[in-house]
């Protein structure tokens, strides 16, 4: 329960932080005292939980009272097992009530928990840091870009907040209005919506090899994207020197053939989910070499190296 609870709490912090970036005041709608508000709660579940916790392994009032900087009997008398207990079941409850059953996926256009499991708890916000990058670095304003995608400012808002998760038509409209490629936000809005990033896949049907490089690279870069693109240098530092900065320049930018072991150290410097990518580079493995499985991995077939700028999202 703390583990989720954290994650949750962590999760609130950066939509506020992505709000505090990216909200035009003149929206009205409070999305950064509601978010506050929310981090409230939380933190309070928070602590609850971590007593409840240190009580069961038999720490003593005084000791947590003094950690909290409140006297024994106003730490006895806040933090009550029973009072805690019935507390974080609630929680438990309201988790139950709101998850959706397995299969359904969310509502397109709708808001989708955080706490909603398959990676739910930190998806939604990469993506929504992706997006608040992207809104920043093009200086577009929000009112800008929903009046291209022909949705309310309000609704751009919230996205950028993590609060809404966007339509894929409005993802791609806000892509190309900030002049990027709607390729990069695929993977993380799959992620976000609970959906698989694998997709039917036929090595030997041609264009094959191009489109799975294409793939693979805008992943990456998607995931660069939702880190803030920091530089080559800091990813490095970020993995303890695994690999050098030129090594991670080569694999961000889907230049060559990179094994799995120096893609997921990028991806894990990065903050993304290595089990996400990866089915995305074994789809590659295939497109070079038919006859790939991951326990015999042979050697590429030679052939020239593949031109993959060309592709677009709308391809897949």
């Amino acid at each position: 329960m703390v583990i989720q609870i954290a994650a949750g709490l962590t999760a609130s912090v950066r939509r506020l932080q992505n709000v505090a970036k990216s909200a035009e005041p003149a929206l009205g709608d409070f999305a950064e005292l509601r978010i506050a508000a929310e981090i409230g709660k939380e933190y309070n579940e928070l602590l609850n939980a971590v007593v409840l916790q240190a009580r069961l392994r038999k720490v003593r009032w005084p000791a947590i009272a003094e950690i909290l900087g409140v006297g024994t009997e106003t730490a006895r008398t806040r933090w009550e097992e029973a009072k805690a207990a019935r507390l974080l079941a609630r929680r438990r409850e309201r988790g139950r009530k709101t998850a959706r059953p397995r299969g359904s996926g969310p509502r397109q256009g709708g808001s989708r928990s955080r706490r909603s499991g398959g990676g739910a708890i930190d998806a939604q916000p990469r993506l929504a840091s992706a997006l608040s990058h992207l809104q920043r670095s093009s200086g577009r304003s929000m009112r800008e870009i929903a009046k291209e995608a022909q949705v309310s400012t309000s609704y751009i808002s919230r996205a950028l907040s993590g609060e809404r998760m966007p339509r894929w038509d409005v993802i791609v409209s806000f892509a190309r209005s900030c002049g990027a490629d709607p390729a990069q936000l695929r993977v993380l809005w799959e992620e976000a919506n609970g959906k698989a990033t694998t997709r039917p896949f036929f090595a030997g049907r041609p264009k094959a090899r191009p489109e799975a490089q294409f793939q693979l690279a805008s992943a990456l870069q998607g995931l660069h994207l939702a880190a803030g693109r920091p530089t080559e240098q800091f990813i490095a530092e970020r993995s303890l020197h695994r690999l050098t900065a030129t090594r991670i320049g080569d694999v961000l930018g889907g230049r060559e053939l990179s094994s799995w072991p120096d893609i997921e150290v990028v991806v894990t410097a990065l903050q993304g989910r290595p089990e996400v990518i990866r089915p995305l580079w074994e789809c590659l493995q295939l497109a070079a070499n038919p006859e790939w499985t991951p326990e015999n991995p042979l050697p590429p077939t030679s052939g020239s190296q593949t031109e993959v700028t060309t592709l677009r999202a709308e391809s897949f």
